[in-house]
């Protein structure tokens, strides 16, 4: 089975941010990625699982990284 790693575009429309929110996140240690090669201008990866560490939720597992988009029929229905 391969790795699968993602660029920092795509993390940053799955999660719905900027590319440089997500550069942030890398810089201070909160989101772990790779450097592919020792130029400044190698490209970055972010591994699906350091991803699905971050957010807390497996986005192979869930559809929806965000829990305010559920399908849920009651949502913003008062009682």
């Amino acid at each position: 089975m391969t790795a699968q790693y993602l660029t920092i575009k795509e993390v940053a429309e799955l999660l719905r941010v900027s590319d440089q929110t997500v550069r942030n996140y890398i810089k201070n240690g909160s989101l772990l990625a790779i450097k592919f090669g020792s130029s400044h201008r190698a490209p970055v990866r972010i591994h699906v699982e350091a991803l699905n560490n971050f957010i807390g939720v497996s986005i192979a597992e869930s559809g929806n990284v965000y829990k305010d988009d559920s399908t849920d029929d009651k949502a913003g229905e008062e009682e």
